[in-house]
């Protein structure tokens, strides 16, 4: 990635306004800078989608769009009365000073002019369009970045880490969708917001991201992407956000950004497929964002210690029960034993279902966890014992069937 600096302080006087000369707060660009704001503007002006949300995020310094509570902006200590802003955002940094005027100066711009070159060679996160072609899948960039409105029903699913390319995640991810939320993907496609990486997010082995998801700083590059496609989405019916594995933890920041900014997502839905992120975290700002949540919105197979333990498992019924005035105890009861058994798959005819319920409220995780492997083994579920920890590698195989 080839960045492009320009760094410099000058007096008032030879800084460029760039917004806030009819109203709001001012903000000036330094001579040196100016000309790499200008560029941003022009391909802009071009729809470059990239250079939209630079250009958008800098003026939006003059109405407080982007300030210190949003995981993208680092700031330092007022130090005679200049206050500096780090303003990271997708293949770019934004350096700026806040004076006690409350005027902002753009010091310093660093960007990559082959960003969008790096999406489309899946080194950055991007949306894709996922599309059944007879028996495989497909996939190609979205164009700016738009989720494509479908007449029934339009899937967008963020894909954990660890695929080389967005057709790889699709080939996972595309079964998973038509099992739970659409049957009839495979003829009306899907969006896939592809996120490049290593290794699975969050789960056991990496508590700190299961935990603090909404503010992972490692996630905010991927989380800011995704928040200005829901943002733009927001307005469309029919949209059901997916989230795959520790794709819960990017789509649980998105969603943190758009709650920050008091932007409502009504009649969206939420599903997750085996989050290894806080359940209950990504469930409270669904409800923030005006979100629907099906009766049955998760699926889990509570023999991975990365399900049980990282996505909060056995929390989630009691945090529904104190927000959806339909949520009965009889189901509270249930979902915390499905918590535990993985439900028919697992423990078939919710044998005991009872006595999983009350394990889940007052025996610690290690003890769940043994007991849900003697009942998985109990029942002869060898199909739920692999997939809980051979995933992608079940579902390949059960595809063909």
């Amino acid at each position: 990635m080839e960045f492009v600096a320009v760094s410099s302080y000058h007096t008032p006087r030879q800084n460029h306004l760039i917004a806030g000369k009819h109203g709001g707060v001012k903000i000036f660009c330094s001579p040196n800078a100016y000309p790499v704001y200008q560029q941003l503007v022009s391909k802009s002006n071009n729809a470059n989608y990239w250079a939209t949300l630079i250009v958008r995020a800098v003026k939006g310094l003059k109405s407080g769009a982007v300030n210190s509570k949003d995981v993208f902006v680092r700031t330092s200590a007022v130090n005679q009365g200049l206050q500096d802003f780090q303003i990271v955002l997708p293949g770019c940094k934004v350096f700026a000073q806040r004076h006690d005027n409350g005027e902002y100066v753009i010091s310093s711009i660093v960007h990559a002019d082959d960003y969008e070159q790096l999406q489309e060679s899946h080194q950055r996160p991007a949306l894709h369009r996922a599309q059944r072609e007879g028996r495989l899948w497909k996939t190609e960039i979205a164009e700016n970045n738009k989720v494509k409105s479908r007449p029934v029903i339009s899937v967008v699913a963020v894909s954990d880490t660890g695929f080389n390319k967005p057709l790889h995640a699709a080939e996972r991810v595309g079964p998973r969708v038509k099992k739970t939320v659409n049957s009839s993907v495979n003829e009306t496609g899907f969006d896939l917001f592809f996120t490049p990486g290593k290794g699975q997010i969050a789960g056991l082995s990496n508590l700190r991201r299961a935990m603090k998801a909404d503010t992972d700083e490692s996630l905010n590059e991927a989380a800011f992407l995704l928040a200005n496609i829901m943002k733009e989405a927001r307005k469309e019916e029919n949209i059901t956000w997916f989230a795959d594995f520790g794709g819960v933890a990017i789509l649980t920041q998105a969603m943190n950004i758009l709650n920050r900014h008091n932007l409502k997502l009504a009649g969206h839905k939420l599903y997750l497929h085996r989050p290894t992120a806080r359940k209950d975290t990504i469930y409270k700002l669904s409800q923030s964002l005006g979100m629907t949540v099906d009766r049955t919105f998760v699926t889990n197979n509570p023999l991975n210690t990365n399900e049980l333990i990282g996505s909060g498992s056995l929390t989630l019924p009691f945090l529904r029960k104190q927000k959806e005035d339909s949520y009965t105890l009889l189901q509270m009861g249930m979902d915390i034993g499905k918590g535990i058994t993985g439900g028919k798959s697992v423990y078939k005819a919710g044998l005991a279902l009872a006595g999983a319920a009350t394990a889940a409220a007052f025996f610690p995780a290690s003890a769940t966890i043994i007991g849900a492997i003697g009942l998985g083994a109990k029942a002869g579920a060898a199909v739920p014992l692999i997939s809980a920890h051979m995933p992608n590698t079940t579902d390949r195989i059960m595809a063909k069937f």
